[in-house]
């Protein structure tokens, strides 16, 4: 099941299984899913019962096991959370190791009342390679848990979905404009999110929407924006609109270092989505993705922008006037806008 399922069961049903496998490195939701567990299973204040934190770093399984069988003296439930799960795949192959998970599977047969079990394999990502292969021999060595959590990374429609939710709970007035924007600042960073969000809600309360001032003020990254601005305008080879965005990045002291790596970075993906014949965003985000490269919606939209205006020649020419300009900022000069003026002129001519 996914996490939102697992979520949405635990507060409809309130009855948790008598054990879960989390599998992946996605944190926000994993904890959101244990909170759950735990009001579901314990009460909200943990009356009904008590939390127990292992780690397969520093036991085995069979010391988990042995554990869950213990009966609970005074009565009560009991939430057994078992952190780097996946340490057991060290010696899944020996006899001792087998031995181990057949017992698992015994236990879950006739798992001890009022007591759950949670796996948590977290330290691997089912984006990685290697990961996803790591979590899949998980998955099949804890075959006998009931019930397995697969923590995907979350897309832009998840961080978006979540940022709603957030906003609402917190009775926070912000347009979906703007949360998309701000979603897409902090880089799909849930955790960052809702520390963001709530930030917003304190500073102009459950009265007043928020705006994009309120944005650039509280969010270190919203401040940076002139930067995508810029990169907008060279884009649209709009030499006037680039200057005085140029301008206003100067009066705030913006480091021309990262503006040049930025428009770097835009040129050599608009550049690859050339040379790949990929147009469109959906065609660019799928084309990029496959390389490793994720990209907004609005950044593949900056990129099929830059594909279409520039010729591949023309782009590697830019990447050049780049590299001089990067090179120029690292030699002693009076006035490094300068450099910045004369790339303008260069790519937008």
């Amino acid at each position: 099941m996914s996490p939102r399922d697992l979520s949405l069961y635990l507060k409809k049903k309130g009855e948790a299984a008598s054990g879960y496998l989390f599998l992946g490195a996605e944190p926000f939701y994993q904890s959101r899913c244990m909170a759950f567990l735990r009001e579901g299973v314990l009460g909200p204040d943990e009356t009904l019962g008590f939390f127990v934190d292992l780690n397969m770093k520093e036991c085995r399984l069979t010391d988990v096991l042995d554990e869950a069988d213990a009966p609970l003296l005074f009565g009560g439930r009991r939430i057994i959370a078992v952190q780097n799960a996946d340490a057991a795949l060290q010696y899944a192959n020996t006899r001792g190791g087998r031995q181990e998970q057949t017992r698992l599977a015994e236990y879950f047969r006739r798992p001890t009342s009022d007591t759950v079990l949670v796996f948590q394999a977290g330290g691997h990502a089912w984006e990685d390679r290697d990961g996803r292969s790591r979590l899949e021999r998980a998955a099949k060595y804890y075959a006998a848990v009931p019930e397995r959590v697969d923590f995907r990374a979350l897309g832009e429609g998840d961080a978006l979905y979540v940022g709603r939710v957030l906003a609402k709970r917190l009775n926070l007035k912000i347009s979906r404009p703007l949360l998309v924007e701000l979603v897409e600042l902090l880089g799909m960073d849930v955790y960052r999110l809702e520390s963001e969000l709530q930030k917003l809600q304190l500073f102009a309360g459950p009265d007043r929407e928020i705006d994009s001032a309120d944005l650039a003020l509280l969010v270190p990254e919203a401040r940076q924006r002139g930067m995508f601005e810029f990169s907008d305008a060279i884009a649209d080879r709009d030499r006037a609109r680039a200057l005085d965005v140029l301008d206003t990045m100067a009066k705030a002291g913006v480091y021309w270092g990262l503006q040049v790596s930025m428009l770097a970075a835009l040129l050599r993906q608009a550049l690859a989505a050339k040379e790949l014949s990929l147009r469109g965003v959906p065609q660019i985000r799928q084309g990029l993705a496959k390389f490793g490269i994720r990209v907004w919606p609005a950044r593949a939209k900056q990129i099929d922008l830059v594909a279409r205006r520039y010729e591949a020649e023309q782009l590697r020419r830019a990447l050049t006037a780049l590299f001089d300009v990067d090179r120029g900022l690292r030699t002693p000069r009076p006035d490094d806008r300068i450099l910045m003026e004369m790339l303008v002129m260069k790519l937008t001519g």
